[in-house]
């Protein structure tokens, strides 16, 4: 933030989250406000801010992407695609079936997004369609059955009676493998199959940002053999660990705002964490009179 305009930015959850308003009016009424406080300035996805902290580690003379930019414009900064909050994929997912492998956008859906006016294509993924919900070949919110996932995962996993160095490694280990698994591109999985420790991997683990939140987060809430997670638990996690390392206030969840005040990373990230309007209004007054 520079001393002259506050940036409020959207992230790819507030998207994910709008859509899951029915009402079509409530919707309308929340994205516009969203709209003209954002005016659709956006954080790229932790996937593509963690790939940006790897390409910088890259041996010298070793092709890179284009850099990219923690803040830019719109969905398809949000999401990281050139398709916005859409995802194409051969098959949906269902009770038997994971979700099938990604596709290419058709010509015809190309076409469609080129002839659109750039006004247009924000508002719709920002605030989705009509309220036509059940449309065949359309899941209109993957991020309740990924977060149902989420949470029987951790539930089962967060009862193995070990020690904390042990739960840290486990937690480490996890983050690890989704960062292979869907994370890291292929030039970066040299320096991931090289590691030869367990130490070494934690390293690997916290010399980026978002997953050195992600992973400090999830070991925390771990340590708390009370906490059962919960469907959005998912969603909150994600949200947080982005945007710790690249903005200047967060709003949170009170449990996550609390375990991340607890791991001292809002010091750690010059990041405030506020999870009440008191808190915000406390903290832009603060701004203000700097």
């Amino acid at each position: 933030m520079d001393e002259e305009r506050l940036v409020v930015c959207l992230s790819s959850v507030n998207y994910l989250e709008l859509w899951n308003r029915q009402g079509k009016n409530s919707r309308v009424a929340l994205a516009r406000t969203m709209a003209e406080i954002s005016r659709y300035v956006t954080l790229a996805p932790l996937d593509a801010l963690v790939r940006a902290d790897f390409d910088q580690k890259l041996p010298v003379g070793l092709k890179r992407r284009d850099p990219t930019s923690a803040l830019g414009i719109g969905a398809d900064h949000a999401f990281d695609s050139e398709t916005g909050r859409l995802r194409m994929v051969e098959s949906l997912a269902t009770d038997n079936a994971e979700e099938g492998p990604a596709v290419a956008p058709t010509a015809d859906f190309v076409q469609l997004k080129r002839d659109l006016p750039t006004a247009v294509w924000e508002w719709f993924n920002l605030v989705g369609g009509d309220d036509s919900y059940d449309l065949p070949g359309i899941d209109y919110r993957p991020e309740h059955r990924l977060g149902d996932a989420f949470a029987q995962d951790h539930n089962a996993g967060i009862k193995a009676p070990v020690d904390a160095s042990e739960t840290y490694r486990q937690v480490a280990g996890y983050t690890l493998s989704w960062m292979h698994d869907e994370i890291l591109a292929e030039e970066h999985l040299d320096a991931l199959r090289q590691l030869a420790s367990p130490a070494a991997a934690i390293t690997f683990v916290n010399s980026s940002g978002p997953t050195a939140a992600f992973t400090e987060l999830l070991f925390r809430t771990y340590k708390n053999k009370a906490y059962v997670f919960k469907q959005h638990d998912r969603s909150d996690l994600l949200s947080l660990s982005q945007a710790l390392p690249h903005c200047d206030a967060v709003w949170a969840d009170k449990h996550w705002a609390n375990t991340a005040r607890a791991a001292k990373l809002d010091s750690h990230f010059g990041t405030r964490i506020v999870s009440d309007p008191e808190s915000l209004l406390d903290w832009l007054d603060a701004v203000k009179h700097r």
